[in-house]
């Protein structure tokens, strides 16, 4: 489906009528024209026409922007998975540009080490390893991934991307089982939406020698590891332990903190042994296994 729309700039003024009619049902739908037109007038202080409206809803509609379900209208759900595969395809094109920042050392045939300077750039080299390492998986191999963390925070950062990736796993029937030892509202709501989409998630009490901003997966033979930095982790800590839902949440603070310029140590290891010992590790704590 071509997505033959530009996008009003998000957070700008919209300038005109059809920029302003999908704004406002970007947050509020159905509404019909005289609805939209209301809308228009409160929100923007704007004299439209009732003609202008209508025409600007028809040519949203012509592009499959928008669907009508009797006298209202609504952004096509079609076009809203279209734009998210578009997104999800042009982050991994043009955002892995900043990725190549990072440093990476091979200290033996088994173990590379990187060096990342942001934890959104980390995200991103972590799934690629991820998907390179299960491509990898040889006959025999369990087919289960093991992973744990204190705070989830890429699930809100890249909520498309990360539910395009876990389906597909799932999908191949690859089994994940997670262990969220973080116990804010955020940390339930993002267990809930790994448990809603397939992977066996709990949320559980952090362990004594657990440290905090340490991520571990394990997928076949490979252990996945990194920690952030003190600083960093004390953000998202505090980011986490801030708000009581998920709708009050400021995105761009979090966005803020993953973006941030550093120092984040990752290290890969293709080990059979190591990995099945800390795969059973993780799985003890994890009761939905």
């Amino acid at each position: 489906m071509p997505i033959s729309f530009t996008l009003p700039l998000f957070g700008k003024s919209p300038i005109t009528v059809r920029d302003m009619v999908f704004t406002i049902l970007a947050t509020k739908h159905p509404l019909s024209l005289v609805e939209l037109l209301n809308q228009i007038n409160q929100q923007y202080n704007k004299e439209v026409s009732f003609q202008a409206v209508r025409k600007a809803a028809l040519q949203l509609m012509d592009a499959r922007v928008l669907v009508k379900e009797g006298k209202k209208f609504s952004i096509s759900k079609s076009w809203i998975l279209e734009l998210m595969k578009y997104g999800s395809i042009l982050q991994k094109q043009y955002f892995a540009e900043s990725a190549k920042g990072a440093v990476k050392v091979e200290t033996g045939p088994n173990v590379t080490i990187f060096t990342i300077p942001r934890l959104v750039d980390m995200d991103q080299i972590w799934n690629s390893i991820m998907r390179e390492s299960l491509d990898q998986k040889k006959n025999g191999e369990e087919p289960i991934i093991a992973f744990e963390a204190v705070h989830f925070w890429w699930v809100l950062v890249n909520l498309a991307q990360e539910t395009e990736l876990m389906k597909g796993i799932t999908r191949r029937g690859i089994i994940c089982h997670f262990n969220c030892f973080g116990n804010t509202p955020l940390d339930l709501w993002t267990s809930k939406y790994y448990n809603d989409i397939g992977v066996a998630c709990e949320t559980i009490p952090k362990p004594s020698d657990f440290v905090n901003g340490h991520n571990i997966g394990i997928y076949g033979d490979f252990i996945v590891q990194a920690t952030h930095p003190p600083k960093i982790a004390k953000r998202i800590e505090d980011f986490f332990k801030k708000y009581k839902r998920v709708e009050d949440t400021k995105l761009a603070d979090i966005m803020d903190i993953v973006s941030e310029e550093t120092d984040i140590c990752m290290t890969v290891i293709r080990d059979p042994l190591l990995a099945k010992n800390m795969r059973d590790t993780i799985l003890a704590r994890n009761k939905k296994r």
